[in-house]
């Protein structure tokens, strides 16, 4: 989602997503509250030819979108993009764009095909995600086994300890390495083997490394479909694939089926006319009551 400028051009981006502005050696307390100044300063500092501008309408041009993100924020907020989009100007041609998205984690990766109002939309597919890896406490606390096991004592139960009233950034070396000290020490008393720098910023950030065969895989897959969407040379995906190179290499295609119920691309939408001094709260309770 960055733009990397040699000509004079404008740039446009999307609102910031914290865990996508390591990039640009960016903090939390830089996005907070002038980030788009501090954003334009470092464009700028990158490139002086650049102009950093803002359209509302910016993806409005682009009949076909290629997303390469690497958080799920980013890629819901782009498939909700896309679909506002269509919802806004249905029944006209501009208001279609095909969204192709690609991920990749390790050895696997997966490539699919939007199209609003037609497939599923990323939104529907929330409950394939793979979920985070997760200690339990006890074993952190009690009778670690793994150096992760010591690297999340050290994150979860130490420096809330030690730091009571000091939130943690994860992008911050010292913090990382005040980390790395503490879970080696953990090991060491434990005897386990294995603690690194590098490995305890991997579980801190949940950093999944990256191969280079599989981005090649699943770039290619989406530029193969963007060609098909632009020439008719061949029909498209429909709408997934999914690709596993951990033992050998696998792939599957299968349609995604969209769920009526999706709260970007699915259902109706109704008005409601509350009472100014109506909370939250409140206001969640009715709707629990009239759907």
């Amino acid at each position: 989602m960055f733009c990397n400028c040699v000509r004079t051009r404008t740039c446009h981006h999307p609102p910031f997503f914290v865990d996508g502005l390591s990039r640009w050696h960016c903090r939390i307390q830089d996005v907070q509250p002038e980030y788009e100044k501090y954003y334009k300063e470092k464009a700028k500092a990158k490139d002086s030819n650049v102009k950093v501008g803002e359209v509302p309408d910016f993806y409005m041009q682009f009949p076909i979108i290629i997303c390469g993100l690497d958080s799920i924020d980013a890629r819901r907020w782009m498939n909700a993009k896309v679909i506002s989009m269509f919802k806004e100007n249905e029944g006209s041609e501009d208001g279609f764009h095909f969204l192709i998205d690609g991920g990749t984690e390790g050895f696997r990766g997966q490539s699919r095909v939007i199209m609003p109002g037609m497939t599923s939309c990323y939104e529907c597919s929330l409950d394939m995600l793979t979920p985070p890896t997760v200690f339990p406490i006890c074993t952190i606390a009690n009778t670690p086994r793994l150096p992760e096991h010591c690297i999340e004592w050290a994150s979860v139960l130490e420096w809330p300890k030690v730091f009571p009233d000091k939130k943690m950034d994860k992008d911050d070396p010292e913090h990382i390495t005040w980390l790395y000290n503490v879970a080696s020490k953990r090991a060491a008393d434990f005897q386990i083997e294995g603690v690194t720098w590098s490995l305890t910023q991997g579980v801190v950030k949940n950093i999944i490394p990256a191969i280079a065969s599989t981005n090649a895989i699943i770039a290619a897959s989406c530029v193969n479909e963007a060609l098909k969407f632009a020439t008719s040379a061949g029909t498209w995906l429909n709408n997934y694939m999914m690709m596993v190179g951990t033992e050998g290499v696998y792939s599957y295609t299968f349609e995604h089926q969209r769920k009526e119920d999706c709260v970007v691309c699915g259902g109706e939408s109704r008005v409601e006319t509350i009472a100014d001094d109506t909370t939250l709260g409140e206001f969640i309770e009715y709707l629990e009551e009239t759907l």
